[in-house]
C-alpha cells in the first residue's frame, strides 16, 4: 500500500529492514514519524523487490534443506500465515475430516521410518495451516518438532507464531528453552545462549501488551549454563590462570571490575553506577567497566555508549570493550580473558540470569570475588559470594546480601514547570507518578485512582512515563480524563515533581528509584509495603519499606482502604503535607551519592577480605 514504514528494533529487525526505518527510543520514533520525507513508491518498491511470495518460499525450503539434522534434510515448511484476518499464501484441500478437531492423518504419518513421518506430517501441517486449523496444525508441529528435538529453526518460528495468536508467552518461552537445550546437546553454544536469552526476553519480544507478568528467573536455564560452563575448555585454563585471592597485601589496591549489560544512556540501571565512579576512593581501589558491546555497533551507537565510556575513563575508570562486533561464545571468551589478565579482584555483575553469556562468565569465576546487584529481583545463581539486593529478597537469597546502592544527585537547580502550561488550576492538588509506559498497564491501579478523582475534584493526576491512558481507564466522565494528564517519556523528571503535591507509587508492581528522586523533591511518596507471605514476583513488588521507611505513608499490602484513607487526608490537610515533605528531605540525606558510594565499597572490601582470609 505504500505506507511508511516505522519498525521497532526487535532482535533481527535489521537483517530484514534499512537503518533508516528502524527506531530504538520514544525519540526516535517521534523524530520518524514527524519527518517530512514520505515516499510511498519507495516503500512499495522495497516490498516487491524483497518480500515476494516466491522469495519467501524459496528461502524458508533453503534454511530447512540445508539444515544439518538427517530426519529433516526433506523438510518442505511453507511460510503459510497464521494471522487472523490474512488469508492463507496457498490454498489446500480440506481435509476430508468434517470436524477439524479430528483430523484424519494418512497412514504414512504411522510409518515405522522416522523420516516419511516426518515428511508427511510436515505436508499435513501446511494442509492444515491453510484451512485455518490452528489448533491441529499446532498439534501436528508439536509432534515435528519432538521428533525432530527441537532443532528445526522453522518449525519453531512456526510454533511461536501459533503461541503468539492467542498470547501465550508460558508457551514460547518453554518452546525457546527447549531449542536452547537441544542446541546445548549439539555443542552449538551460541545458539544455546542466543535461545535463552529469547526464552528469557519471550514477553518483551512476543507479548501484545507486555508487562512484567512472566519476567521470572528459569532455574532450568540456570543449571543448564552452569553445566556448559563447567564443562568448556574456558573453565579450565580460568583455573589455571586466575589471580589467587590476597587480602594480606594491605598496600596494593584493590582491582575492582563492573560486568555491565551495556553502556546505554537510554537506560535506566546505568545511574547506579555514575556515582561509583564519580565518588570511589582512588587511593584505595582501581576501577574497571567492562562490556559485551563494540562501541561501533548500530545499537551501541544509537544508545551512546561512548558517552559513557568516556565519562567512566574521565574519571580515572579503565574501560574494556570488544575492538568488533561478537558472538555469544566471543563475548564470553573477550570478557573472561580481559578480567583475568586485568588481575581483577572483584568482580561486580550487573546481572547474571538476564545476560546469558554473564551467567556463562559467573560459573567460570574469574575473579577471586564475586558480587551482584539484583536490580529487579532475586536471580538465585549461586557463583555470587555478595547480592546488593533489597530487604524481601534477603528471603530468598542464598548468598550474603548487603543494601543496595542505589543513588540521587541533588537536582535543585531543576526548572519547575508552570502549572498553566498544563492547564492545572493554580489552586489544584497534583498527584504525579514516574514509570515505564508498560507499567503503567495495572487495573487494580486506575480503577483506584479514578475513585479519587472523582472524589476529589480539585485534585489532578500525572502519570510521567505514560504516553495515552485511553485504554487503561475504566469507562468515566469527559471531564475526569481531563484531571489526568499524560506527558510520556520525560527526561525533566525533576522539574514535574516540584510542580506536584503527593507521589503516588503505582501498585500492585511498584517504582524504585523514582521513590528517591520524590524525597529529594520532598514529595510526601505513598506507597504499599511488601508480602513477605509469596515470593517474590516482578508484577506484584514493592520497595517502599526499603526506601521510604515513614510508617504512616506505607500501606499494609493489599489494604485499599487505608490507601485511599491516606491519600484523602494529604489531599486536604495542608499541614500534614508539609510536615510529611521534612520528613521525606531528611530521609533522602541517607542516599547522596558520597554516602551511597561510601557504605558501597567499605561492604564490598569487608566482605572480600572475610572471604580471603578463611
Amino acid at each position: 500500500r505504500g505506507l511508511k514504514p516505522l519498525i521497532h528494533n526487535f532482535v533481527g529487525a535489521k537483517g530484514i529492514y534499512p537503518d533508516k526505518y528502524i527506531w530504538n527510543t520514544i525519540s526516535d520514533f517521534v523524530r520518524l514519524a514527524k519527518s517530512d520525507n514520505y515516499d510511498s513508491a519507495e516503500y512499495r518498491r522495497f516490498i516487491a523487490e524483497n518480500f515476494t511470495l516466491q522469495k519467501q518460499l524459496h528461502s524458508i525450503e533453503e534454511i530447512i534443506n540445508k539444515h544439518d539434522n538427517k530426519h529433516v534434510n526433506n523438510l518442505q515448511m511453507k511460510n503459510h500465515s497464521v494471522k487472523e484476518g490474512i488469508a492463507p499464501a496457498e490454498e489446500q484441500p480440506k481435509n476430508p475430516s468434517s470436524n477439524e478437531h479430528e483430523w484424519i492423518y494418512p497412514d504414512e504419518a504411522f510409518s515405522s521410518n522416522p523420516e516419511i513421518r516426518i515428511n508427511v506430517l510436515t505436508q499435513e501441517a501446511n494442509k492444515q495451516l491453510s484451512s485455518g486449523c490452528f489448533d491441529i496444525a499446532e498439534t501436528t508441529l508439536e509432534r515435528l518438532a519432538i521428533m525432530t528435538r527441537h532443532s528445526n529453526d522453522a518449525i519453531i518460528n512456526k510454533l511461536v507464531e501459533l503461541y503468539q495468536r492467542r498470547d501465550d508467552i508460558p508457551k514460547i518461552q518453554s518452546i525457546w528453552k527447549r531449542a536452547a537445550i537441544s542446541a546445548m546437546e549439539s555443542n552449538n553454544l551460541n545458539k544455546f545462549l542466543d535461545n535463552c536469552y529469547i526464552s528469557i526476553y519471550s514477553e518483551i519480544m512476543y507479548s501484545k501488551n507486555h508487562n512484567y507478568r512472566y519476567f521470572k528467573i528459569d532455574q532450568d536455564i540456570n543449571a543448564f549454563i552452569s553445566l556448559s560452563a563447567k564443562a568448556h575448555p574456558l573453565n579450565k585454563w580460568v583455573q589455571e590462570n586466575k589471580k589467587k585471592a590476597d587480602s594480606n597485601d594491605q598496600s596494593k589496591k584493590l582491582r575492582i571490575g563492573f560486568l555491565l549489560e551495556g553502556f546505554s544512556q537510554t537506560q535506566a540501571p546505568i545511574r547506579a553506577y555514575f556515582p561509583i565512579a564519580e565518588y570511589y576512593d582512588r587511593s584505595k581501589f582501581e576501577i574497571y567497566f567492562y562490556s559485551r558491546w563494540f562501541l561501533g555497533e548500530e545499537d551501541a551507537k544509537n544508545q551512546k555508549h561512548d558517552v559513557t565510556a568516556r565519562f567512566f575513563e574521565q574519571k580515572e575508570c579503565h574501560v574494556r570493550t570488544p575492538d568488533n562486533r561478537l558472538s555469544p561464545m566471543g563475548q564470553v571468551d573477550f570478557l573472561t580473558k580481559q578480567i583475568v589478565k586485568d588481575e581483577i579482584d572483584i568482580l561486580v555483575f550487573q546481572t547474571t540470569y538476564f545476560v546469558p553469556q554473564y551467567n556463562f562468565i559467573s560459573c567460570l569465576r574469574p575473579a577471586p570475588f564475586q558480587a551482584r546487584f539484583d536490580h529487579q529481583q532475586p536471580e538465585y545463581c549461586s557463583n555470587i559470594d555478595l547480592d546488593f539486593t533489597l530487604s524481601k529478597m534477603f528471603l530468598e537469597s542464598a548468598n550474603k546480601t548487603s543494601e543496595f546502592p542505589i543513588s540521587q544527585d541533588n537536582t535543585s537547580e531543576a526548572a519547575i514547570i508552570k502549572r498553566n502550561d498544563l492547564d492545572i488550576p493554580k489552586n489544584a492538588i497534583v498527584l504525579v507518578s514516574s514509570n515505564r509506559d508498560c507499567r503503567y498497564n495495572q487495573k487494580l491501579f486506575w480503577d483506584e485512582v479514578v475513585t479519587l478523582l472523582k472524589r476529589h475534584q480539585q485534585a489532578y493526576f500525572i502519570a510521567i512515563g505514560l504516553s495515552n491512558c485511553e485504554n487503561l481507564l475504566p469507562e468515566t466522565d469527559v471531564e475526569l480524563k481531563k484531571r489526568i494528564i499524560t506527558p510520556g517519556f520525560r527526561t525533566d523528571v525533576m522539574s514535574f515533581m516540584k510542580m506536584a503535591d503527593i507521589y503516588v507509587d503505582i501498585f500492585p508492581s511498584g517504582a524504585g528509584s523514582s521513590l528517591i528522586e520524590a524525597m529529594q523533591a520532598e514529595l510526601p511518596v505513598v506507597s504499599f509495603g511488601a508480602s513477605y507471605s509469596k515470593l517474590w514476583t516482578v508484577n506484584d513488588e514493592s520497595v517502599a519499606e526499603d526506601y521510604i521507611v515513614i510508617r504512616d505513608l506505607i500501606i499494609p499490602y493489599g489494604n485499599i482502604d487505608k490507601w485511599h484513607n491516606i491519600m484523602d487526608r494529604l489531599i486536604l490537610d495542608n499541614n500534614m503535607r508539609k510536615e510529611m515533605r521534612k520528613e521525606m528531605a531528611n530521609r533522602a540525606s541517607h542516599y547522596k551519592p558520597m554516602n551511597v558510594v561510601s557504605r558501597f565499597f567499605s561492604k564490598l572490601e569487608s566482605s572480600f577480605h572475610e572471604k580471603t582470609q578463611l
